[in-house]
């Protein structure tokens, strides 16, 4: 890099530290993260911003600190994804605007502790193996962890962003929402695998590429499988017939 091009870099890091920026930037990629959600529907749009969180965990040029990249992706996923609190708290809950501000923030910052605890470990455990595809699983640990623990908070889970639109809703009847979750951490890996190790980039690929168009083989199969037709008729109205029975006594005893 000759000096003239280094002269406006230096500039920069003295206006703004490049580990704040680094920081800044999770935050913005966990923000980014909602318009994969509806009503955006832009499913593609949480492969690339959480393939931007691990590209900034696996990298050993400035030393972050992971769970604090993970907590900022968590604020910047939270804050712009659950506002709605604000809304309930303040409007219809009659709290003022102050305490409800505060109140959503708090509670941002606890989710927020999930994806932390996701930055401290996936870390350590990429120093170990070697490689990020071993974040894929624990992200979808975290993400599971978060929907059962004190009650669960499963909003947000990155399962959801691939909708009708997107072909990988064809493993949700089979997997549920965290094997969809999971097929998308894993498609992210595989993305950062090929920038940061560029060895056999066609064969990452193309295990990418035959992972999605699976999907829609799942969903055809699920639609010929006698377990995933409507029921018959006689089983529908007998079920009925003993659930009206049912409601009826209660009616009376009550």
């Amino acid at each position: 890099m000759t000096k003239s091009a280094r002269q406006p870099y230096r500039q920069y890091s003295q206006i703004i530290p490049i580990h704040v920026g680094l920081y800044l930037g999770s935050f913005l990629l966990g923000m980014l993260s909602v318009l994969a959600f509806a009503p955006f529907n832009l499913a593609w749009v949480s492969i690339l911003t959480l393939a931007g969180l691990f590209g900034l965990l696996s990298q050993t040029r400035w030393r972050l600190t992971p769970t604090l990249v993970g907590f900022m992706f968590g604020v910047g996923v939270f804050g712009a994804g659950v506002n709605w609190i604000y809304v309930s708290l303040h409007t219809y809950g009659g709290m003022s605007a102050s305490s409800a501000a505060l109140a959503t923030l708090l509670f941002c910052a606890v989710l927020a502790l999930f994806p932390a605890l996701f930055g401290f470990v996936g870390s350590r455990l990429i120093r170990k193996t070697q490689g990020v595809w071993i974040l894929a699983p624990i992200w979808v640990t975290c993400e599971w962890l978060r929907g059962v623990l004190f009650g669960g908070f499963p909003w947000l889970t990155f399962g959801y962003t691939q909708g009708f639109t997107s072909p990988l809703s064809g493993y949700a009847p089979v997997f549920g929402v965290y094997g969809v979750s999971f097929v998308v951490a894993l498609s992210a890996t595989t993305l950062v695998s090929c920038m940061v190790h560029p060895t056999r980039a066609w064969l990452k690929l193309g295990l990418l590429g035959s992972i999605w168009p699976l999907a829609g083989d799942f969903s055809n199969w699920i639609g010929r499988s006698p377990w995933g037709r409507p029921s018959p008729c006689p089983y529908s109205k007998g079920m009925c017939r003993k659930t009206k029975n049912g409601v009826r006594m209660k009616l009376k005893i009550y």
